[in-house]
């Protein structure tokens, strides 16, 4: 006897944070801010991803947990300084911006929580040193008049400076930009100084400054330029894009146990989920942000977790599938449903 399982396929949800929207003291700068999120929030959408939008600073913390928590993958963007009492630095540095400390807690823990639920993070600018900061490391809080790394005295449009940055061979960034030096658009006055616990910093600027970070436990990434502004070369905000698409999808032992029970999908799935909809009782998989720790190391739970792709939650092991002709996902969405066996016994 069979019964039916829809299993629906979603766009990807990438959570976007800044750290605020806007600057009370200096309103040319939210502008310009306003105009560079909308830019990056075009760019994400044209890339595949649902992106929601939010502020640290502006938003409530059951809002922000509720964007965060629920999205496939988070980036950080760029904007103020991060209170430098985090990093044991006192107030009144050269070139200080303002500060938002309930801001940066907030940011800090979704790093935190982000790596330890398995979820892809990726740092840009401000949004790296708070991956850094979050981890125990420290910033140098301004690099001076002569630095390389941003234009002084003039327009926050102009102030983006193009310079070389070297990646390291066996990182995972240079997997998706190159083991060769690469041009990168930096508008920053700091940089990260003692790389945080389980950080590695994995690219470097002519003059020594960490350009990039990573973890190799958890898919955690940070850039401290901007390959989303116009300045940069136009592949790498895409090319870090797939890799935070790579990153949130389930383990390969996962992809492979669906894609053979599932062959008309064609190689083809989703990179934000499998959701079951049999009355809402059940799922192939639920999600896909498991910590890639978890395949191979833990024979225990990997054992599962190919049990949960291959009979679903509901016990009902997937034989074949097919293009739904009923569905009421909305247009982005692709449902097949799949035909499935009576739930197997214990011994199976």
């Amino acid at each position: 006897m069979t019964s039916a399982v829809v299993v629906r396929y979603r766009a990807p949800t990438l959570a976007l944070v800044d750290v605020a929207d806007v600057r009370e003291s200096d309103p040319a700068y939210s502008v310009y801010r306003q105009r560079q999120t909308d830019s990056m929030v075009l760019r994400l959408r044209a890339l595949g991803w649902e992106v929601r939008h939010c502020t640290a600073a502006e938003s409530a913390d059951a809002t922000l947990r509720r964007i965060t928590d629920t999205a496939d993958a988070v980036v950080l963007g760029g904007g103020e300084d991060i209170d430098p009492r985090f990093y044991g630095v006192d107030v009144g540095y050269a070139h200080e911006s303002a500060h938002f400390p309930a801001a940066d807690e907030r940011q800090m823990a979704l790093v935190l929580r982000s790596a330890a639920r398995g979820v892809p993070v990726l740092g840009i600018c401000r949004g790296m040193q708070i991956i850094n900061v979050a981890f125990g490391g420290t910033l140098r809080p301004d690099l001076g008049e002569r630095s390389e790394h941003q234009n002084h005295g003039c327009s926050y449009a102009n102030a983006i400076r193009v310079h070389t940055a070297r990646l390291a061979v066996s990182s995972r960034l240079a997997g998706v930009l190159s083991s060769e030096p690469i041009k990168v658009a930096s508008g920053h006055h700091q940089a990260v100084e003692r790389v945080g616990a389980g950080l590695y910093a994995v690219a470097r600027a002519a003059d020594g400054v960490i350009e990039a970070v990573e973890r190799h436990d958890a898919p955690v990434f940070g850039v401290q330029w901007h390959p989303e502004s116009s300045h940069a070369e136009r592949s790498q905000l895409p090319a870090l894009s797939n890799l935070l698409r790579r990153a949130a999808v389930a383990p390969a032992p996962v992809r492979r146990a669906l894609l053979s029970a599932c062959p008309r999908l064609n190689g083809r799935l989703p990179v934000a989920g499998v959701v079951c909809a049999a009355g809402g009782r059940c799922g192939i998989v639920e999600g896909c942000a498991w910590p890639p720790s978890a395949v191979g190391e833990s024979p225990g739970r990997t054992t599962r977790i190919l049990q949960r792709a291959t009979y679903g939650a509901c016990g009902e092991r997937i034989r074949s599938c097919r293009p739904s002709t009923s569905s009421t996902s909305r247009p982005s969405a692709t449902t097949f449903r799949i035909s499935a066996l009576a739930t197997p016994s214990k011994s199976t």
